[in-house]
């Protein structure tokens, strides 16, 4: 039982209307019933902030973790192609970049990528350390990264 949401919904409650809540909160999609002195919408509301209020939070490394996964898996592949083609025509355009300023020396390849990427999210989040998105794209990197070197996932770390 959460006695904060009604606090937060800034209005008093009866006792019937906090277990109505709270019971409507603990169901899955079963037709519930408003109970008397709250509107529809006020009662949905404070179902909604109770069942947010109470619900556990994610670890932050497994949310990241499982953002970071869905892109690379999903929109981003959807998007940019598979990561050896995506990385493998962005080193293109990097190395006529060098060729192009007189340091054509430099060989950049697919492989290279993914770490020059995670140093520029790094170099960010010196000035924004707090910035989630650079996280989910650290990781994001770091998983394509293992593709494109083929990494075993069967292998023991």
């Amino acid at each position: 039982m959460n006695q904060d949401w009604p606090k937060l919904m800034k209005r008093p409650f009866t006792d019937a209307q906090i277990t109505a809540v709270e019971k409507a909160a603990e169901r899955d999609g079963s037709v519930m019933t408003v109970p008397d002195g709250m509107t529809p919408i006020e009662f949905s509301t404070a179902v909604t902030l109770y069942r947010s209020i109470s619900a556990p939070k994610q670890d932050v490394k497994a949310a990241l973790a499982d953002e970071a996964k869905a892109i690379v898996t999903g929109a981003r592949r959807s998007a940019y192609g598979t990561p050896e083609d995506n990385f493998e025509r962005i080193a293109r355009f990097w190395q006529a970049y060098f060729e192009n300023t007189g340091r054509g020396d430099v060989k950049v390849t697919a492989a290279d990528i993914s770490p020059l990427m995670r140093l520029m999210k790094e170099a960010r989040l010196c000035e924004t350390p707090d910035h989630r998105d650079s996280f989910v794209d650290l990781i994001g990197y770091t998983l394509t990264g293992a593709e494109i070197n083929k990494v075993d996932p069967q292998k023991p770390a």
